[in-house]
């Protein structure tokens, strides 16, 4: 049977996104975050190592 290697992770998708150093893309990385998790419903998760 075949296995993911990218497993889901409890590290916090609002830190990973706090600690983007670009103040541009971390205002898009959190706008982003609000249109897909209103789209889908679902809240966001990490995924792999980083």
């Amino acid at each position: 049977m075949y296995e993911l290697k990218t497993k889901e992770t409890d590290s916090s998708v609002i830190e990973f996104i706090g600690n983007i150093e670009n103040l541009k893309k971390r205002e898009d990385a959190f706008k982003l975050l609000d249109i897909f998790t209103e789209m889908t419903g679902y809240e966001a998760k990490m995924w792999g190592p980083s």
